[in-house]
């Protein structure tokens, strides 16, 4: 979950702020811990980040960064809208399933952070590497418009398909409890996810028949 044009060591760096950002949340978080997880030392890692707040704004922007850079291909104007969804569909459970924790984190960080963490959401989000909302929604569009799927309100699509993939990352816990036998195959579980939300989205999305409501 890195950019191509970072040195290693900054490499690094990311990956273990990801980490310790995880388990202790920017309050929590020591520079000193991040360093020591990086394998280098403390001046070094100011050295490339300066302060946590400029680490903490990096990790986010790497996270979205990296979703856009998966995610862009798919939706390239030449992939039919199925495939596009479907696609889509099963990469971002793929790219959870390597971070599960990251959703409820990037939530946690959202409702609890200050309104700067905020102002660097809304940033990286109006960046062109995060288009991925507006291909999407363009995406959805085109096949409606070519009739492979029914007259819908796209943003409840959207809603719909981040939800349906992201929950089980979120409410893993919850879903134990009401259903305490998928807790000891979890990943047998997520094995068939990304076909199970995609064969939920489809029916909700394909052209109805004569007499169907």
């Amino acid at each position: 979950m890195v950019n191509d044009d970072m040195t290693n060591t900054e490499r690094r760096v990311l990956e273990a702020a990801i980490r310790v950002f995880v388990r202790r949340g920017k309050a929590g978080a020591r520079m000193q811990e991040i360093a020591d997880e990086a394998h280098i030392n403390k001046a070094s890692l100011h050295y490339y980040f300066r302060s946590k707040d400029r680490l903490y704004e990096a990790v986010f922007r790497q996270v979205f960064r990296e979703f856009s850079r998966i995610l862009l291909p798919v939706l390239d104007p030449a992939t039919p809208p199925l495939e596009a969804i479907r696609q889509v569909i099963s990469i971002y459970v793929s790219q959870l399933r390597k971070r599960p924790e990251l959703p409820l984190f990037i939530l946690r960080e959202l409702a609890e952070g200050d309104e700067s963490l905020r102002s660097v959401v809304r940033e990286i989000l109006m960046e062109k590497n995060a288009e991925v909302p507006e291909l999407l929604t363009m995406k959805i569009e085109q096949g409606i418009r070519e009739g492979v799927f029914r007259e819908m309100d796209v943003n409840q699509v959207i809603i719909s398909i981040i939800s349906c993939c992201v929950f089980f990352f979120i409410g893993h816990p919850m879903v134990s409890l009401i259903k305490p036998e998928l807790a000891g195959r979890k990943e047998e579980f997520l094995d068939h996810r990304a076909e199970a939300v995609f064969d939920l989205l489809y029916y909700g999305l394909k052209p109805r028949t004569e007499g169907e409501s």
